[in-house]
């Protein structure tokens, strides 16, 4: 199992004939990318489209990779902002062609994302409220918006010796 003892990702994704794994305890914040349809290559010393490569998320504080989407594009949530990939882009995924723009200042938690109807939704990153996260082509990124229609005291999170919750 991923975690402490054994510094393996705990978070991954198959996105566009590659394997994307992050936040490994030594280091959270890189997200390692696998060549194109060898999903256990993680090679970046050549530097042509089907080779591996690495990205790492920086920002204030403690930065890590809560949780990888792979959807019209790949979203990272991280502990302090919300990073993609324009979805309307068309281009393969490469070492050169990548950027994970910075899209809203969202921090997530560590319990996983999901998706539902082209939406993201996770926890924020203070277990407060569920966030929507969703492309807006106005605006040109994702953005993040709060969810809960009723009182946030209703989102009652329990944290137990495995990281489990229940609402």
């Amino acid at each position: 199992p991923a975690g402490d003892n054994r510094g393996w990702p705990s978070r991954g994704v198959f996105f566009l004939n590659r394997l994307i794994l992050g936040n490994s305890p030594p280091i959270p914040n890189v997200a390692a990318v696998s060549s194109a349809g060898v999903y256990d290559n993680f090679d970046d010393s050549s530097n042509d489209a089907a080779s591996g490569w690495s990205v790492s998320f920086n920002g204030k504080g403690n930065q890590s990779i809560q949780g990888i989407v792979a959807d019209d594009s790949i979203v990272f949530l991280t502990s302090n902002k919300v990073f993609a990939q324009n979805p309307l882009i068309d281009c393969p995924l490469s070492v050169s062609t990548f950027y994970f723009a910075p899209q809203s200042q969202d921090p997530a938690s560590a319990i996983e994302a999901v998706t539902i109807d082209n939406q993201i939704l996770h926890v924020s990153g203070n277990y407060s409220q569920v966030m929507q996260v969703v492309y807006s082509t106005a605006d040109a990124k994702y953005m993040a918006t709060p969810i809960g229609l009723l009182s946030s005291q209703l989102f009652y999170f329990w944290f137990a010796a495995n990281s489990c919750f229940m609402w």
